[in-house]
């Protein structure tokens, strides 16, 4: 086992406007006719760089109710990630496996939606002309800035809308969103791994709620805006057998 590699940069975050007033912030990722401004959001980097901790050797500090996050381990069988009926049974079936025994107090496990890997290649290397983010099995570029898929509102919606006559009674209960990041390649990650924050850093003041518009849906993220004293930690040479579990 290698000894940590801390890294050092400088993230991204989202900024507050005063538009926020009067207008939700929003991001538009599907493509809908009319000549529609994509974003009323403004990122930009961090005044300072900052310290990412690498958790190479110390997995077993982090879970995800201490942290919001955690590194578990877990082989796949999956080989073709463009295969949706493959996706949705094997790995479907293997992430329900490792749900409800690695977090805490997993009863039942549904899966909302699920994405073919990232990749950090220009689409138009690939030969893309245009990107179709409704279709999970087209790849996406890594995301810039330090943002939640999910605030507690968009869960609360999510539920709702995917659990018919259950939703008010299982949200009478603990329910929580999480995300499962699985690499695919058969070396360890070296470029663009993921960053993820500390949650016991992270106040609800620090998050901006943002409606992320698509076609038939508007779902509510976060995105994170910058104050001094976040921890952020990453996984270096993250390998095909290890998962990463966070909450929304």
């Amino acid at each position: 086992m290698s000894a940590p590699r801390n890294e050092t940069t400088t993230l991204n975050y989202a900024k507050w406007l005063p538009i926020y007033e009067k207008e939700v912030p929003y991001q538009i990722i599907s493509a809908f006719a009319g000549n529609y401004k994509k974003t009323n959001l403004e990122l930009g980097p961090a005044p300072c760089p900052e310290v990412i901790h690498d958790m190479c050797g110390m997995e077993s500090n982090f879970t995800a109710d201490s942290h919001g996050f955690q590194v578990c381990h877990q082989e796949t069988t999956i080989q073709n990630w463009t295969n949706r009926e493959v996706v949705e049974s094997q790995y479907f079936a293997e992430m329900e496996s490792l749900l409800k025994k690695e977090p805490d107090d997993v009863d039942e496990v549904f899966f909302y939606d699920w994405r073919r890997p990232r990749k950090n290649i220009p689409f138009k290397t690939e030969g893309i002309v245009e990107v179709d983010l409704e279709v999970n099995s087209q790849y996406l570029l890594p995301v810039g800035n330090a943002h939640v898929d999910l605030s507690a509102a968009g869960v609360f919606k999510r539920v709702r809308s995917h659990m018919g006559d259950r939703a008010e009674s299982l949200l009478q209960g603990r329910v929580r969103a999480m995300n499962v990041w699985t690499p695919t390649c058969s070396w360890p990650v070296r470029d663009r791994p993921l960053a993820l924050c500390d949650g016991t850093f992270v106040k609800d003041t620090n998050l901006l709620p943002t409606d992320h518009i698509k076609k038939g849906y508007i779902e509510q993220t976060s995105n994170l805006m910058y104050r001094s004293g976040f921890r952020w930690y990453y996984l270096s040479g993250q390998r095909k057998d290890e998962c990463l579990i966070f909450k929304m």
